[in-house]
């Protein structure tokens, strides 16, 4: 237990609803708590500056089966699903984003630019012919990757996720990735993940049958990678980030 030293201070009373607000919402044990939460988020900031978004893969992985255009190009209430995403990482200081394309990544450049629009600096890395893969195509951006970064899936919504949240307890943690989980009730279609506290020690890509989810905490999609991980992926391997990697 870190030693801890009992302090007064007096704050508006304003300020002291809101925390108390905090509680309410089960967000912080108590008022102490509460403090101690929104001090430790003031005093650490938010340093996370630079992104990848995976948007390559053969047709049936990369293209919308209804719509036959590229998931992250499939349009939400006006706007497809890649530009919220780049919204949401500007909204939490990323700025700069590598996209690493493949089938029809014509398109997403198209749509995307420089990223002038958004606020941020988009550069494009190419797969070759074949995929190499979530691992393999990660490791295309490995040169301009030199420091914490974001890794995500371009067709993938995490509006909701705080990333300074994230990036604080990547760095308190002291991992060379941190995963964002989410609650699902099916998960055949997910990696699945097994914790020791906040620890993953066991993963499953898709378990079905024999393989049966030992929980119902699934890969969201997203996580924050140190450069070190691109020393657990050899050049030009077709290597996959969830079944072979993690």
């Amino acid at each position: 237990m870190p030693e801890l030293e009992r302090v007064t201070v007096t704050v508006e009373q304003k300020l002291l609803s809101s925390i108390d607000l905090l509680v309410e919402q089960r967000k912080a044990k108590s008022r102490s708590h509460a403090f101690d939460i929104l001090l430790r988020k003031a005093l650490a900031g938010n340093e996370l500056r630079k992104a990848v978004l995976l948007a390559g893969g053969p047709p049936e992985v990369i293209l919308e089966p209804r719509s036959k255009q590229p998931k992250p190009l499939v349009d939400i209430s006006g706007i497809t699903v890649v530009e919220r995403t780049i919204t949401h990482l500007k909204r939490h200081g990323v700025e700069e984003i590598v996209v690493v394309l493949g089938y029809q990544g014509e398109k997403i450049v198209s749509r995307l630019q420089d990223g002038t629009q958004f606020g941020v600096k988009i550069s494009y890395i190419w797969e070759n012919t074949s995929s190499l893969g979530s691992a393999g195509a990660l490791k295309l951006a490995q040169s301009q990757m030199d420091e914490p970064f974001l890794l995500s899936y371009s067709d993938v919504l995490y509006d909701s996720l705080d990333l300074g949240d994230l990036y604080r307890f990547h760095k308190s943690a002291g991992g060379a990735c941190t995963l964002a989980l989410a609650d699902a009730g099916e998960t055949a279609s997910f990696g699945v993940a097994v914790l020791s506290g906040s620890k993953v020690i066991d993963f499953t890509e898709k378990p079905t049958g024999a393989s049966r989810a030992q929980s119902h905490l699934v890969n969201a999609g997203v996580a924050i990678c140190e450069p070190e991980v691109f020393s657990f992926i050899p050049k030009n391997s077709k290597m996959s980030f969830e079944k072979e990697l993690l």
